[in-house]
């Protein structure tokens, strides 16, 4: 117990004592997401001070978790930790936290470059899991009953250890296809501005006299852009020209997404519903849950005391064909298994070892069920059906039979760069005995859902899910809660409630879940419907139940951005009790920027005559202006370069003898660093340009760059109930990392002031 230092009397003081925590949620935000790993390593240091919390057994020389810790007194093997949940981002840390890594295991987490998430096409493929609930590769077919475009699975997928990724490949004749199309849509247009160029330019002439005030398009366009544009109008023609402009400067500037553009990728992100395919996503969740388990973690743990108390239960993971000694031997991949290694499978050669074959095939089909079982801990996650347009939980109460690592996939699939999962399997298994073939009625033998092949009409499902939220509303109202059927089976509607009846509810203390008695769990529907009136029983109820979680799965931020709702419980309308949320709200703090604001109003005043001028480079004052523009950019950019560094060097608090060889690494980083300088002096001035010029309420705004807004930051529906939410909450600072920054090592001087803000504010959070 030695170093507790933690005062225990602060806890009466604190609004939110370190000593009441027990869930951690994380909001999504892409690539700002790497700020967490300071609020991290803060946790770290905050539970491990408290004078109850006992290190557990078995780490070997790593450095504890936060979930390698128990209460004093207590169960040796239960986190003090009890619950990790997130969206997007916020998915993925919580995690590789609930994988059981620790601050630097995380770090070296962050060093993969997940660029790699947009490398794959593989046009016409996409994720799936069909319904026995195995991963396979999905692709669109035909209909051969209505001849509409519908989804499903093209073959099994099995992932390929011995090789570096799993190959997929593109459909050919899909790709054919979608070249074909554009190819003619180019030429199209370009036929019709080269027929009437002349009759183009009057009408911006027109235009130009009818709005003296304003410079059109093509006046605002640098000369270096207008130059290369004859240029590539004389090599390529214009449809070649058009496909260049679009694929290469209008895209990647209007949307600020870092993707190599292409035809291949915008006609996928058009027919294919996203630019990649999101293999690379499973691959790298699969060989995260590798890299856990071959460290001690709470995760390695688990899986052994599983397998040597040899609790025979009626699940999969009880596979007797693995022994412990199977399981120890992922030990031996400790060093070698590099997770931020692009080949960490081929040098660590991990494949070679026949005994684990198996060990690896179960932890690919690990459940949210297993999880729980192995770790004690209350995973979960928000995810979007895209489908339904609705928000959804996934967790061990909520989903206990699927896949996990898919589920992180999906929610941090961010249309539309990576397309989404498309799932048909149950979230909860159905047994032969549990398949809805008829409908209960109280007279006569009741009426066919489910046909002997499994099928069903289409109308019969909406006339069927109508009769089954009349059984809900009906549950619903003796608990107090009024609903109307008009509502949908989502978080915030039905889902709860159906979750409850089919599910169970879950006894924390036994750590198992309450025995449901099927054959009264039915619920005779008062009011009739068409002159009859219905029973809905169990099967009926799951059969909707696992619907609800059937379709296109994407990003949980999309929906419900950070889900700390996951673990509020009934009837806590205005408390969030033992929960600490985190989220990615701002750039940089307004003092810092104020420092650099002063260069920053020279250069856009400067800006500004250029551009009225019209870039009017015959003029020689509008010449000597913009040579003043690129030096007045780089006066910005110094300044930007010495506020960072002493702003890190700030924030870090590097003093100790040890730390000044960090700080030269940093220091040298920060100077040869032109991307992240770069970045934070873009930022400094885009942020200037469009919020320091125009009074807040009179900046026109896109309908594109709203809707892009909306997929990477989420809305807050199922969010922030009531204001004293707020008191639970952490709002940290992104220091410029934008959604889409998915190269850490390009900007880790950015990372570590963010990280470094991170682990300051959340220990200020619990002073």
């Amino acid at each position: 117990m030695a170093g507790k230092n933690f005062d225990q009397n602060n806890k009466a003081g604190a609004k939110f004592s370190i000593y009441d925590l027990k869930y951690i949620v994380m909001e999504g935000g892409g690539g700002k997401g790497a700020a967490y790993c300071g609020a991290i390593k803060a946790l770290e240091q905050l539970i491990s001070e408290r004078f109850d919390a006992v290190e557990m057994e078995g780490l070997g020389r790593r450095k504890p978790a936060i979930l390698d810790y128990y209460l004093e007194g207590g169960d040796n093997t239960k986190p003090i930790i009890e619950g990790l949940a997130g969206a997007s981002a916020g998915a993925i840390t919580t995690f590789a936290l609930a994988l059981g890594l620790n601050s630097e295991e995380i770090e070296q987490v962050l060093k993969y470059d997940f660029d790699n998430f947009l490398a794959n096409v593989d046009v016409g493929k996409y994720r799936m899991i069909n319904q026995k609930g195995e991963l396979s590769i999905g692709e669109d077919t035909i209909d051969p009953k209505n001849h509409r475009k519908i989804m499903g699975e093209a073959s099994k997928f099995e992932f390929q250890f011995d090789k570096a990724e799993t190959k997929i490949g593109d459909n050919s004749a899909k790709k054919y296809k979608n070249e074909l199309i554009l190819t003619v849509f180019f030429k199209v247009i370009s036929d019709g501005i080269d027929s009437n160029l002349p009759f183009i330019k009057k009408i911006l002439l027109k235009l130009w006299e009818m709005k003296k005030n304003e410079i059109p398009f093509y006046n605002k366009l640098p000369p270096k852009l207008v130059k290369f544009t004859e240029k590539i109008l004389e090599k390529l023609g214009f449809a070649g020209a058009l496909r260049l402009i679009l694929f290469k400067i209008i895209l990647p500037k209007k949307t600020k997404v870092p993707i190599n553009f292409s035809g291949k990728c915008t006609m996928a992100m058009v027919f294919d519903r996203g630019m990649f395919s999101g293999f690379a996503v499973r691959e790298f969740f699969m060989d995260l849950v590798i890299y856990a388990a071959t460290r001690e973690t709470i995760f390695y743990r688990g899986l052994i005391n599983y397998f040597e108390n040899k609790i025979e239960k009626n699940d999969v993971l009880f596979d007797k064909s693995i022994s412990v000694t199977d399981i120890k031997l992922l030990l031996k991949y400790k060093n070698t298994f590099d997770i931020a290694d692009k080949n960490r499978r081929i040098n660590s050669k991990i494949y070679e070892e026949e005994k684990l074959k198996n060990v690896l095939d179960l932890l690919s089909k690990l459940t949210f069920k297993q999880l729980y079982e192995i770790t004690k801990v209350n995973f979960g996650l928000s995810v979007t059906n895209y489908t339904t347009g609705m928000p959804l939980y996934f967790g061990h109460e909520w989903t206990p039979d699927f896949i996990v690592m898919e589920a992180v996939g999906a929610s941090m699939s961010i249309p539309p760069a990576i397309k989404p999962l498309y799932n048909e399997a149950d979230v909860m298994k159905t047994l032969l005995d549990e398949i809805p073939l008829k409908v209960k009625t109280e007279t006569g033998d009741g009426e066919v859902f489910i046909k002997t092949d499994g099928t069903f009409d289409v109308k019969d499902y909406y006339f069927y899910e109508h009769i089954v939220k009349m059984a809900l509303a009906q549950e619903m109202e003796k608990d107090g809660d009024q609903i109307d059927i008009n509502n949908t089976i989502e978080i915030s509607g039905f889902l709860t409630k159906l979750r409850k009846i089919v599910v169970g509810e879950f006894d924390h203390e036994k750590g198992e879940f309450k025995l449901i008695d099927t054959d009264k769990s039915k619920t005779p529907v008062e009011k009739k419907v068409n002159g009859k009136k219905y029973i809905v029983d169990y099967a009926l109820y799951k059969f909707f139940y696992n619907a609800t979680y059937k379709g296109l799965l994407v990003d949980g931020g999309y929906r419900n951005n950070i889900p700390y709702n996951f673990f509020r419980e009934k009837g806590d309308k205005n408390e969030l009790d033992n929960i600490l949320a985190l989220k990615l709200d701002g750039s940089f703090p307004e003092p810092l920027m104020e420092k650099v604001y002063k260069e920053v109003a020279k250069y856009i005043d400067i800006e500004n005559v250029v551009i009225v001028s019209g870039y009017n480079t015959d003029d020689p004052e509008i010449r000597y202006l913009m040579l003043q523009l690129d030096n007045q950019y780089s006066l910005i950019r110094e300044k930007v370069r010495i506020i960072f560094k002493e702003e890190l060097k700030n924030e870090l608090k590097l003093e100790k003898e040890i730390d000044k060889i960090k700080w030269k690494e940093i220091k040298e980083q920060i100077e040869c660093n032109n991307d992240a300088i770069d970045k934070l002096t873009d930022k400094s001035i885009d942020y200037y340009r469009k919020n320091m010029q125009v009074v807040p309420w009179k900046q026109p705004k896109s309908v594109f760059n709203m809707a892009f807004e909306g997929y990477q930051y989420g809305n807050e529906k199922g969010q922030i109930k009531d204001v004293s939410d707020y008191s639970h909450i952490i709002s940290l600072y992104s220091y410029g990392i934008d959604v889409y920054d998915f190269k850490m090592n390009k900007i880790k001087p950015l990372v570590a002031l963010s990280q470094a803000k991170a682990e300051e504010k959340v220990k200020e959070f619990f002073k």
